[in-house]
């Protein structure tokens, strides 16, 4: 047993006062004479040996209940088998405050974030001088490297007060990790980490905490704003050119709201650079997400920037959302001739269909090349390479159109009437990500042809179509196709009558695509390049492809590195980005395949940043963490599952209680008051009934 204030020991002294009374009001017995009263003696006899039995209890409870009042001050303690061995003795603690984006929501008291602050600053006032100390705070952005562990709690406190929510997500268990090195290296007999949180549902991740800390260590879960209402937030936005080179764009928003109660009406309003330019009255049930659609229209192209907000409360991290929408000056389109000179071939009328007339320029800027003459070039200068009618490639050609779709990079391929069927089964069409077998010799209908009458309507390269998409090749003869058996990563996006694919798409992880088409583009195998859909399906499917800046490219979360290509960096030059709040930076280039690759790391501020090179500026958008916006916190289940050795330490209990609970084991204070209570009664009731013996023997010997 282990006594946390061992001076009010002392008061055990006061034990002997009750002895001391009792000793110096002792009455000396008078003698008195009487006649012969036998009985009355013996009567007499019985009712003193029962006052003494009464006044010596008396005088033990009085004892007791001094020394139960000096003991229970004393707060005495426990030792208790889940904290191991604890006691006295220098203490290394280390506080892992969340830092995550969620921990900014507003309660009753003030945000998370300050509550945190106070809960952390009580766990420093029961260190010492002679005791350690470290924060670390629980962020998916980058860390430094953990500070050590510190006997200058001023340190500590000062890193405490620059503590605030970041827009990311939190990163418990690489906090852990840190925690686990610093406490292992301690020499404190005592050994303690507290977890400061919100526990929200994301805290703990798929794997599970998996952190090991050292025996001994004593983990403390200190809960904040678990009582936090629903949410509101803007949680993505992507957009579209409704019509290439228009300037008109459509803007998708997605609006969630999480927990709470009834219907909430937030309005949304969709601003472009300074100026808004809509807003929208949304009414969101619980648990409802909805996505809201906008129209804008850009003076130019280039790069503008967006921003969609609403009007909710909750939590002001994600209540708004800046995306960029790059619009492109025009795309340069590759397209790979395997068959020659030739006003039949499909490299000519699709050179044709996207520039009829070359010298007086367009949006599609069409380099043409004959694979018999020359190597492709470097492609990272194009936003899609056509390849028509290659029966086989160079290795090395075949080995740049990989790593072009690799990098994100789109290919439509066109078989062509000299098909190297095993060519394209085990080399070309594997090495561009599409795993499909085109089958020789051609389906033919001599005398008849095939129709396209399936297609997937909801594709963006039918979607320009409209209500129309189901007439789009009602006038399209295909007089024979190469039959192909394709896997489920090949998807077919149109479909002959009996079924056969016609057109197959593959995408892969990097964003890059491939188009397979069954049949070549030329008039003895199909009517299409006289049918009118030729023109605006080639220009769809060459946007779709194209090898541009996706919006996910530029609209980023936040902790996510941005990526752009440098095409060529002169002697003395610099690569800078450029923070939301001005601060400039440099970036360094690693050399790629294609060119150079300028990377920012540095996007833990939302907001809209930019890339300085020598090809130009480059903005780009950075958003917090979608996942930080449903504040649902972990039950008590998941939080005793995912922490199976901490203790709780609920957000209205005494911090110090619990810590000094688990140094020194169980304090008992309050049950030997308590007992103290009920020894005073006792001897309350007691006194008054050995009262009256004592009053009537008063009266008695008055009388004599």
């Amino acid at each position: 047993m282990a006594f946390l204030n061992s001076l009010f020991l002392l008061g055990l002294t006061a034990a002997i006062l009750p002895v001391l009374i009792h000793l110096l009001s002792r009455q000396k017995a008078r003698r008195l004479l009487f006649g012969s009263l036998d009985f009355i003696r013996r009567l007499e006899e019985r009712r003193r040996r029962r006052f003494r039995l009464t006044q010596l209890l008396l005088l033990a409870l009085r004892v007791l209940l001094l020394v139960l009042i000096a003991v229970g001050f004393a707060r005495p303690t426990l030792r208790h088998s889940i904290f191991g061995a604890a006691g006295a003795g220098r203490t290394a603690a280390v506080i892992v405050l969340d830092a995550s984006a969620s921990m900014g929501a507003d309660g009753p008291d003030g945000s998370r974030i300050e509550a945190a602050r106070r809960r952390a600053g009580e766990i420093l006032d029961l260190l010492t001088d002679e005791d350690e100390s470290a924060l670390l705070l629980a962020s998916s952005l980058p860390r430094a490297a953990a500070p050590g562990l510190s006997r200058s709690r001023d340190l500590v406190r000062a890193e405490l007060a620059r503590a605030a929510p970041t827009a990311a997500a939190s990163d418990l268990l690489g906090a852990l990790r840190d925690a686990a090195l610093l406490l292992t290296e301690a020499r404190a007999p005592n050994r303690e980490l507290y977890v400061i949180s919100d526990f929200q549902k994301n805290l703990v991740p798929e794997g599970g905490l998996g952190a090991a800390l050292p025996e001994g260590t004593r983990t403390y879960l200190v809960p904040v704003g678990r009582d936090a209402a629903g949410n509101a937030a803007v949680t993505g936005v992507s957009w579209r050119e409704e019509r290439l080179g228009s300037g008109n764009v459509r803007v998708e928003a997605d609006v969630a709201r999480y927990g709470g109660d009834g219907a909430l009406e937030v309005v949304a309003a969709l601003s472009m650079g300074d100026a808004e330019v809509e807003r929208r009255l949304v009414t969101l049930e619980p648990g409802e997400a909805r996505t809201i659609a906008f129209s804008a229209r850009v003076p130019s192209r280039g790069y503008h920037r967006g921003v969609v907000t609403i009007d909710a409360r909750d939590l002001a991290a994600d209540n708004e959302r800046p995306f960029v929408v790059g619009l492109s000056e025009g795309m340069r389109v590759l397209v790979a001739d395997g068959r020659g000179p030739s006003d039949r071939a499909s490299a000519y009328h699709v050179a044709r269909a996207l520039a009829p007339d070359p010298a007086a320029g367009g949006f599609f800027q069409v380099t043409r090349v004959g694979l018999a003459e020359q190597a492709l070039p470097d492609l990272s200068a194009y936003g899609a390479v056509v390849l028509a009618e290659a029966a086989r490639i160079a290795p090395s050609d075949l080995e740049r159109l990989g790593a072009y779709v690799e990098r994100g990079g789109g290919v439509l391929v066109l078989p062509g009437r000299t098909l190297d069927a095993a060519f394209y089964a085990t080399e070309l069409l594997p090495r561009l990500g599409l795993a499909a077998r085109l089958g020789t010799p051609p389906v033919e209908f001599p005398g008849s042809f095939a129709r396209i009458d399936q297609i997937a309507e909801a594709h963006p390269i039918f979607a320009l179509f409209g209500e129309h998409r189901d007439r789009l090749f009602r006038d399209t003869k295909v007089y024979r196709y190469f039959p192909v058996e394709a896997s489920p990563g090949a998807r077919p996006i149109a479909r002959f009558g009996g079924g056969a694919p016609a057109l197959l798409e593959a995408g892969r992880p990097s964003g890059g695509r491939v188009l397979l088409a069954t049949f070549p583009v030329d008039p003895e195998w199909t009517s299409l390049p006289r049918d009118p859909a030729f023109l605006p399906i080639i220009h769809e499917a060459v946007k779709y492809l194209a090898r541009s800046e996706s919006p996910e490219e530029v609209n980023l979360v936040v902790g996510t590195p941005y990526r752009r290509l440098v095409r060529e960096l002169p002697a003395g030059a610099t690569i800078t980005s450029v923070a939301p709040d001005g601060r400039e930076s440099l970036v360094s280039a690693r050399p790629d395949a294609e060119g150079l690759v300028a990377e920012v790391r540095d996007t833990a501020l939302p907001g809209f940043h930019l890339l300085r090179t020598p090809d130009g500026e480059f903005p780009f958008a950075v958003a917090t963490d979608p996942a930080e916006s449903d504040l649902a916190p972990l039950s008590d289940a998941e939080i005793a599952e995912a922490f199976p050795d901490a203790r709780v330490v609920d957000a209205d209990a005494e911090v110090r209680r619990a810590v000094l609970t688990g140094r020194f084991g169980r304090e008992y204070w309050h049950e030997i008051l308590l007992l103290a209570l009920v020894v005073a009664l006792a001897e309350s009731l007691l006194g008054r009934g050995g009262a009256r013996p004592a009053a009537a023997e008063t009266k008695e010997r008055r009388a004599a």
